[in-house]
């Protein structure tokens, strides 16, 4: 499979060995890990989706004990959205994996400034970004601090780029601007301290087969929301809620850009079945920052041509690090 990234204005091919299909593998689950190589595992195609409901929306099942799973992102005039949607879909699945214990929110400032193959706010390079994510990890970061002065809470690398106002929609995500210097895992909130910084990796990331949607269902009912990526073209970058039923259909404008967003759930209106999608511009656009597309008519603007779900563990490099830490000292101290 070829598929075709948008960065930095340039055309960028990225080959994986996988199958023949054009835009998708149908029948294969590609996960990446440590090694230099992908693994592919060969799944059924079903015609029968069993237990899966009609209708599921991440923010319904984990709504309460992970809030930030609705909460609507504004990247700003930078080609962010690559970025934002890794670091939600990451954030979003520890809080699941943890039972709402884990309330931190990871920073998408650290990926889009410092994984250096990624283009920063000139658009993006997704496999890039999650290799970065599983080999290096993120900090913590929320969004644009809301207060005039940092708070503990914006978490280590808060985002740096304004929100966009209601008047600059037009903006979003259709220039670049300057990526932000790369602080390393230093962080730029002077009121968040932690005596151990915390770096936050995956166990791996699976691209999951586009065609078969009962294998994005159960990977979203089981383990939450994943990332989806699509050609970005006018039409899309100026939809409000309203037109086209209220689901997104691509009909005019120019191809742009890449995009990513994260896709919490499906449902059906009036007889279409569709995916639901969570975006970064803002609630002033699409149906309150979000939006639905066709489930299988949208191959006309290639939506989901790389589709993918990381592998959470249990708790960080640091923490793994820290707690080793804490049990060579009881063990030496019973030894002594």
């Amino acid at each position: 499979m070829t598929t075709i990234f948008f960065c930095a204005n340039q055309m960028i091919a990225v080959s994986i060995t996988s199958g023949t299909s054009k835009h998708s593998v149908t029948d294969k689950i590609i996960r990446f890990s440590g090694g230099e190589k992908p693994t592919i595992q060969t799944v059924p195609i079903l015609t029968s989706h069993g237990d899966i409901p009609a209708f599921f929306d991440a923010r319904i099942k984990w709504g309460k004990i992970c809030p930030f799973i609705g909460k609507v992102k504004n990247q700003g005039i930078c080609k962010s959205g690559w970025a934002i949607a890794v670091a939600d879909v990451i954030t979003d699945r520890r809080c699941i994996k943890s039972g709402g214990k884990f309330q931190d929110k990871l920073s998408p400032m650290h990926l889009l400034s410092c994984c250096t193959n990624c283009c920063g706010c000139n658009g993006g390079h997704i496999l890039n970004a999650w290799r970065f994510v599983l080999h290096e990890g993120l900090v913590t970061g929320g969004t644009y601090p809301e207060h005039p002065t940092f708070v503990p809470s914006d978490g280590c690398q808060p985002y740096q780029i304004r929100p966009l106002m209601e008047s600059e929609l037009n903006k979003s995500s259709t220039f670049g601007s300057r990526t932000p210097a790369c602080k390393g895992i230093k962080c730029s909130n002077p009121k968040y301290y932690r005596e151990e910084q915390t770096v936050f990796k995956i166990r791996s990331f699976s691209l999951l087969p586009r065609s078969n949607p009962e294998i994005i269902m159960r990977e979203i009912m089981e383990n939450g929301p994943v990332q989806v990526s699509f050609h970005m073209h006018e039409d899309f970058r100026l939809y409000r809620g309203g037109h086209h039923n209220k689901i997104f259909a691509h009909v005019w404008g120019k191809l742009e850009n890449e995009h990513a967003a994260k896709l919490i759930g499906w449902g059906t209106y009036d007889d279409v079945n569709y995916w639901l999608l969570m975006n970064s511009f803002s609630r002033n656009w699409g149906e309150n920052g979000t939006f639905r597309v066709h489930r299988t008519r949208s191959d006309h603007f290639d939506f989901g041509y790389a589709i993918i779900a990381p592998s959470i563990s249990k708790s960080s490099s640091t923490e793994n690090y820290v707690y080793l830490i804490i049990i060579i000292k009881i063990i030496l101290f019973l030894k002594f």
